[in-house]
């Protein structure tokens, strides 16, 4: 919002990963790339995986995933959890059991709380079975392509 040599700055962004995710190794923690950007003000990405909102404050922060399982025989499951400033928040992991040859585009929104300018936060994942990946698809004749996570982070309140 502009007006009357008033600025607001609001801190937002967007961002996709289009490149398909395979764990190397099950049972093991790993972040997720934020990939490229679509758009954003003041919200930045650091080290590849880090949201950094980049002022203090409230937020909502959403992701989708996509997330596919080639094993024919047995279902698996993905955990999916939030990190702030290296550290996993207690409380913020859900998981995810994909149907043997299946697949799924799950999506959450949390609110996250920032006290200074320097907060990060990640989404971090482990699967139980490295059948489990991330893909990210090609457009079709039909259909554009599409990435394997989007996340979203905007402000709450004025």
């Amino acid at each position: 919002l502009v007006g009357n040599a008033v600025t607001y700055n609001r801190v937002y962004g967007q961002w996709q990963y289009d490149t398909t995710v395979t764990p190397a190794a099950s049972n093991t923690a790993y972040v997720f790339p934020l990939g490229t950007q679509d758009f954003a003000n003041i919200a930045t990405v650091g080290s590849t995986s880090r949201l950094i909102p980049g002022a203090a404050g409230m937020y909502k922060v959403q992701f989708s995933v996509q997330v596919t399982n080639s094993d024919n025989g047995s279902e698996h499951t993905a955990y999916i959890w939030w990190r702030k400033n290296g550290s996993d928040v207690p409380g913020s992991m859900g998981q995810i059991t994909i149907p043997k040859g299946g697949s799924t585009v799950a999506g959450w929104d949390n609110m996250i709380q920032s006290s200074n300018t320097t907060d990060y936060w990640e989404l971090a994942y482990a699967v139980d079975d490295t059948h489990l990946t991330f893909p990210a698809y090609t457009s079709t004749a039909f259909g554009p392509s599409t990435a394997c996570i989007f996340t979203t982070l905007v402000p709450i309140g004025a």
